[in-house]
């Protein structure tokens, strides 16, 4: 049956791509296991915003599998008898290697002045869709790795999209933009789309007989729907 490492061990993480390693016990005094041991090695304690994203061992041929993300198994020295030809040895050492990545948080809004609050707009987040943002709302948090994701909405309608503004920094090209993602943080990223508009002009026209009407001035009243409503 495997073998639980009955302690702990924190390993400080280093700036990419130098890995750093720790001893189970100690440098001192290492916690040693007989040869041909299976271990399980979990990491534990993760926030959403860190996550495994590979775990490998060294050497390769004592891996004996991950059943799942955060947990690699492993033999320790050489592999167990009667397969354990080419044994490393006593006081061979056995790495579990364990890749993170970090993450945050992108938030799709939507924000207008001449568009009435609660009309949906369609985005997609790196060409996934989302659920639809109304206007005077936001998604729900989505979470990326950190850096770069590409924020893009869906054209509507008898609308502009006028500016795009994160409170960690977007930049629109069309109607797209690079949102930066920042770590363990959340980028409210709000798309600005008003109505298009133009002018309206009203002229009056009479026929050769109605000479006598120049200079006279005739009114009118005008009404406009947009989105239903009529103003």
């Amino acid at each position: 049956a495997p073998i639980t490492v009955p302690s702990s061990v924190s390993v400080v993480a280093q700036a990419f791509p130098t890995s750093t390693c720790a001893f189970l016990g100690g440098t001192s005094s290492p916690f040693a296991l007989p040869l041909g041991s299976l271990v399980t090695v979990s990491e534990t304690g993760l926030p959403a915003t860190i996550q495994v994203v590979g775990t490998s061992v060294s050497p390769a041929n004592l891996n004996a599998g991950s059943p799942n993300s955060t947990t690699v198994q492993l033999y320790v020295g050489n592999l167990p008898a009667p397969n354990n030809a080419g044994s490393f040895g006593a006081g061979s050492v056995t790495q579990a290697n364990f890749t993170n990545e970090a993450f945050g948080y992108v938030e799709v809004c939507k924000t207008s002045t001449s568009i009435a609050p609660g009309i949906p707009f369609q985005f997609s987040v790196d060409g996934a869709a989302i659920p639809a943002v109304d206007v005077g709302n936001c998604s729900p948090p989505i979470l990326k790795p950190v850096g770069t994701t590409t924020v893009t909405e869906t054209p509507a309608p008898h609308t502009t999209l006028t500016n795009v503004f994160g409170t960690s920094g977007a930049t629109q090209s069309g109607n797209s933009a690079l949102v930066t993602v920042p770590y363990n943080a959340d980028n409210l990223v709000s798309f600005n789309n008003e109505i298009n508009t133009g002018t309206l002009k009203i002229c009056k026209a009479q026929t050769p007989s109605d000479g006598p009407l120049g200079n006279t001035a005739f009114n009118f009243s005008y009404s406009y729907t947009v989105n239903g409503v009529v103003t």
